[in-house]
């Protein structure tokens, strides 16, 4: 279950690297790269088939779909507090002009 955590959270990470800035959301236009879509897909379907799959080659147990669950709503933390954070500033930007 670390393992497949771990990942997720990289996940997380490699869409809110998108943007440089404080101001732009990372989930701005992140499905009209399709190369960055293609490589999320692998990094997610990978990680599946060796949880799921790979067991007795990688040593890991397969994870039921409450785990899976879980996992997602926890690591999900790293991208919505940036989004939240992001928002906030964005806020404030606009009050500060106006």
């Amino acid at each position: 279950m670390f393992f497949t955590t771990y990942v997720l959270f990289q996940v997380w990470n490699i869409i809110n690297c998108r943007s440089l800035s404080a101001y732009e959301s990372g989930l701005k236009g992140v499905c009209s790269n399709p190369t960055f879509l293609a490589v999320m897909l692998l990094i997610l379907l990978g990680q599946i088939v060796i949880i799921q799959a790979g067991g007795s080659i990688f040593k890991v147990q397969p994870l039921g779909l409450l785990d899976w669950l879980i996992i997602l709503a926890a690591t999900s933390v790293v991208i919505i507090k940036a989004e939240v954070f992001r928002f906030f500033l964005r806020i404030r930007k606009i009050k500060a002009h106006a």
